[in-house]
């Protein structure tokens, strides 16, 4: 059971982990939509990449709420890939809009907010694993 319990924890981290590189991706993409930017595509190429993300979101909250069977992560941590989802289908519905520097300013002002509630319960779930480390080492 303990072994369990420990790979379930290990897969939540690495879950998290991969949620966290996946936000990067994110932002680095919104990049792209500034011509001042070096990543800069006129063609609007990395559409394509907000296509391929959002499956990808769903499928790490859905694995979050599969493996949290212990009741680790916080709700926030299981909701967010969800809201990142429904987040880069904006970048879908908003299309002819992205040329204006005001909706794609408040598009990566939404990205960078959710980043920052992710690293916050992302830190605070590490902190509640090494204090369980801490408390099973203590009990031995």
């Amino acid at each position: 059971m303990n072994n369990q319990n420990k790979e379930t924890k290990t897969t939540l981290l690495v879950l998290n982990i991969i949620e966290l590189l996946l936000f990067i991706i994110t932002l680095a993409l919104h990049l792209t939509f500034y011509s001042w930017s070096p990543l800069y595509e006129p063609l609007g190429y990395q559409l394509f990449y907000f296509f391929l993300l959002i499956p990808s979101h769903l499928l790490i909250g859905v694995y979050l709420f599969i493996y949290d069977n212990t009741k680790e992560l916080s709700i926030t941590n299981k909701i967010i890939p969800f809201i990142a989802s429904l987040y880069q289908s904006l970048v879908f519905v908003l299309p002819k809009y992205l040329s204006s520097y005001t909706i794609t300013n408040l598009l990566s002002l939404i990205a960078i907010i959710i980043l920052i509630i992710f690293i916050f319960t992302f830190l605070n779930f590490i902190k509640q694993l090494k204090y369980q480390k801490r408390k099973t080492k203590n009990n031995e």
